[in-house]
């Protein structure tokens, strides 16, 4: 579903590039608006909904000039919020 991010050449070459295949209980889809989605039933716990959110950001995807923003972003969404007090 993801396709491999882009690399600059500073970085070492992956062991395995092989993806992984998907549990065959999964369904996946595309919206229209492009946003991707996985979705799998689950037992436990009892009457709940799990969700994650998964983004096609971060470090691995950083260009040279733009080295550490993807860390800064992360402790920035966090600071001071009400669920991560200890984060302020």
């Amino acid at each position: 579903m993801q396709d491999a991010p882009h690399r600059t050449g500073t970085e070492p070459e992956p062991k395995n590039t092989e993806q992984l295949a998907l549990d065959p209980s999964i369904v996946e889809g595309e919206l229209d608006s492009g946003l991707r989605y996985l979705i799998r039933r689950n037992d436990r716990p009892d009457n709940r909904a799990e969700l994650r959110l998964v983004l096609d950001a971060g470090s691995i995807l950083e260009n040279p000039d733009q080295l550490g923003l993807a860390h800064f972003a992360e402790h920035m969404a966090f600071n001071g919020t009400a669920e991560f007090p200890e984060q302020a």
